[in-house]
This record gives C-alpha cells, sequence and structure tokens, in this order.
C-alpha cells in the first residue's frame, strides 16, 4: 500500500472532529435522559410501578447475607433452594456487601448499577458505529437509545 493509497482511505480530520461533536452531543443527550429517568421514572415510588429497587435485588441481598455469614448461597440457612437468577451478580454484590456492609449495600449497588449502565452507552455509540460507519448520526443516537429503553 502507498502513502497516496492509506491517505485516500483514512478520514479527514473534518470528519472525525464531526464524529466526536456527534459523540458528545449522543453522551450528552444519555446522560440527560438518565437523570430524566431517576427524577420522573423509577427513582420515585409515588410516580411508578417499581419502588426503591425490585424483589429480585432483595432476593440477591439476603443470598450475599446468607453466604457471607457463612450458610452458602441459601435464601434460608437449612433450605438449599436456589432461588437466584443472577450468579455473577450474587458473587459481586456479596463482594460489595463485603466492603460496605450489609446497612449500605443498597446505595452502593445503586451506585454500581449506574456506572455499569453508564459504560454501556458509548459501547453502543460505538457499536452502531462498526454496523453503519457510513451513518454518523447512528452513533449519536443509539446511546440516547439505550438511555431511554434500558
Amino acid at each position: 500500500m502507498t502513502i497516496a493509497q492509506s491517505t485516500a482511505q483514512a478520514p479527514s480530520h473534518g470528519v472525525k472532529a464531526r464524529r466526536h461533536a456527534l459523540l458528545a452531543c449522543g453522551a450528552a443527550m444519555a446522560l440527560a435522559a438518565v437523570w430524566l429517568h431517576w427524577r420522573y421514572g423509577q427513582g420515585w415510588s409515588h410516580r411508578s410501578a417499581h419502588a426503591w429497587g425490585s424483589d429480585d435485588a432483595y432476593i440477591t441481598y439476603r443470598y450475599a447475607v446468607n453466604l457471607l455469614q457463612g450458610w452458602g448461597p441459601v435464601f434460608n440457612p437449612g433450605e438449599a433452594v436456589e432461588g437466584y437468577s443472577n450468579p455473577l451478580y450474587l458473587i459481586v454484590v456479596t463482594a460489595l456487601m463485603a466492603a460496605v456492609g450489609p446497612e449500605q449495600v443498597y446505595a452502593a449497588s445503586v451506585a454500581l448499577n449506574a456506572l455499569a449502565f453508564a459504560a454501556t452507552l458509548p459501547m453502543l455509540g460505538r457499536l452502531a458505529g462498526r454496523v453503519a460507519p457510513d451513518k454518523p448520526m447512528l452513533q449519536a443516537i443509539a446511546p440516547l437509545f439505550g438511555a431511554l429503553f434500558p
């Protein structure tokens, strides 16, 4: 490959700047959507069908408490029933509970979940760029849709 060929294939500075601006715009819209969802969505029990957290989370917390106390991954000590649907998350929550304590695990797990969710939004933009590289607006819109419809 010659230098002329590689230069012809590389996107110009203007295209890169536009792409970065679109990604920044998409990230800002996604953050605004996350805030709106928290403020007017599941963050308020009287405005949502969900209160603070779901029963699946509290089931996982109960398993984590018993695991930390040496009973193993059980809901009730002495009853070997697997009632959790998220073994990897159970391990993460158990480690989190060991670090912050059972009283603070809800706030810590919400923060961890929010960080994990926020980390997926730029990935959606990058994935959209790989799927449709000729449509830069899709790179900006994909994180927004990911934030609005989790």
